[in-house]
């Protein structure tokens, strides 16, 4: 499965999307499908990141579909 890096510009609404992002903070980078990009991008919630080691940032992994059952 493809990923997306994006960086969250403001904090979204409980469950928004079916996401999980009670982790996540705004500035940090999260690894989203490319759907939930989309959504993201569109809600105003995320721009699209490259992370870099030169910026101090968090990078926020989905959970695990293992975890998950």
């Amino acid at each position: 499965m493809r990923y997306i890096h994006l960086r969250l510009t403001r904090k979204p609404s409980e469950g928004l999307h079916g996401l999980d992002l009670s982790r996540s903070r705004v500035g940090d980078i999260v690894v989203v499908t490319p759907h939930s990009a989309v959504r993201l991008i569109a809600e105003g919630c995320a721009v699209e990141a490259q992370p870099s080691p030169f910026v101090d940032s968090r990078i926020v992994y989905p959970p695990s579909r293992a975890a998950a059952s």
